[in-house]
């Protein structure tokens, strides 16, 4: 069985050291080593720009190293995402360029020419029509996307699927295999394939998770993935490399995807669209409502028509603009969502950080 493996690595901006640290030394150095030790094993891997200039910040260089060796040696394929984790759906056109923009730009400048990336992973796998046209617009060749965006039914992995309107391919996340492993409900890479025994059959199994799981979230859980990507049932392979493999043979099915993210259940787009981004945008959640009258009136005030002109763009502006990329981070929107969890002191945080866009704003318009 083809099993294409996509791990997401990301931590906020301001990610206390110690808990960087752990998650370091439990999970992304273990993950690296894995690789290196087993050359034959291949993972797609998305990681954001602001992870990666967090770890050469802090000194921890080597993994960034490690993933720049795996990339050259052709075992990682490398995607891009956006800067700050932001839920791209939820922002406007220009402010998603934006996210892209700078990801590449610094992915690249830390990674150099291996940061090359033909695959998009937008956070929390959120997608609609307009992240699939900024994706083209960016060069992007192939989206990951949930399963559920295809619709009620599963997709077909003997054909190829591109979407109608914009060219992109897209590949459809397993989400019961990537459920299976990243939960633990399966224990070894026997118990797998014994688990998913009615689907033996498919052309391959696409799955997503976050990299923090293996070896944070669940202490030694890399041991099960390796044990998986070694095993002979299945055969480790990157999307680029499935997808070249599969325009030569397979046939291609036009699709028209739904609005969807990683977390969406069917039942969902039952009874309302609201629902889709509910974790980050809760039509019936107060404080989502006040973080969106902040985060638009933040959003309102940088992109304000006079700031076209070069001339009105002061260090403050410039400072505001800033400030405005980190400050729509998705983290504050989740942490309020109490679905089911919840911390006052991220909403805080998050808050502040786009009130402090605002306030500097206003340096720049005394200053002028």
């Amino acid at each position: 069985m083809k099993i294409a493996t996509l791990i997401h690595l990301y931590q906020p901006y301001n990610q206390q050291e110690d808990v960087l640290s752990r998650i370091i030394n439990e999970s992304y150095r273990p993950l690296m080593l894995g690789l290196k030790e087993n050359p034959k094993v291949k993972l797609t891997v998305n990681i954001t720009g602001t992870l990666t200039e967090l770890l050469v910040k802090k000194g921890f260089t080597d993994v960034v190293t490690d993933l720049h060796l795996l990339a050259s040696r052709k075992q990682v394929e490398l995607t891009g995402s956006a800067m700050y984790h932001t839920i791209l759906p939820l922002l406007p056109k220009y402010e998603i360029n934006r996210q892209i923009t700078i990801n590449n730009t610094i992915n690249k400048r830390y990674l150099g020419e291996v940061f090359s990336p033909s695959g998009f992973f937008s956070p929390e796998l959120a997608i609609n029509a307009l992240v699939l046209r900024e994706a083209v617009s960016q060069g992007f060749v192939w989206i990951a996307a949930p399963e559920l965006s295809y619709g009620a039914t599963l997709p077909s992995t003997t054909v190829l699927h591109k979407d109608e309107k914009t060219g992109l391919f897209v590949f459809f996340r397993n989400k019961r295999v990537s459920s299976l492993i990243l939960s633990a409900a399966v224990r070894d890479a026997q118990q797998l394939w014994q688990e998913t025994n009615d689907i033996h059959k498919s052309n391959y199994w696409f799955v997503v998770m976050d990299a923090e799981t293996f070896g944070h979230h669940r202490i030694g859980h890399e041991k099960l993935l390796f044990e998986i990507l070694t095993s002979p049932n299945f055969e480790p392979i990157t999307i680029s490399e499935l997808l070249k493999e599969m325009t030569a043979t397979a046939k291609v099915e036009n699709v028209i995807l739904r609005p969807c993210t990683w977390t969406n259940q069917e039942q969902d787009f039952w009874v309302s669209s609201n629902k889709t981004y509910i974790l980050w945008k809760d039509p019936t959640n107060p404080i989502h409502k006040f973080q969106w009258q902040l985060a638009n009136l933040a959003m309102k005030s940088v992109n304000a028509p006079e700031y076209k002109n070069p001339s009105k763009q002061t260090y403050s502006w410039r400072k505001a603009r800033k400030q405005l990329d980190i400050a729509l981070a998705s983290d504050q929107f989740w942490w309020a969502s109490a679905k089911p969890w919840w911390s006052l002191e991220m909403i805080e945080s998050g808050a502040y950080a786009l009130k402090q866009v605002l306030v500097t704003l206003d340096a720049s318009v005394a200053a002028a």
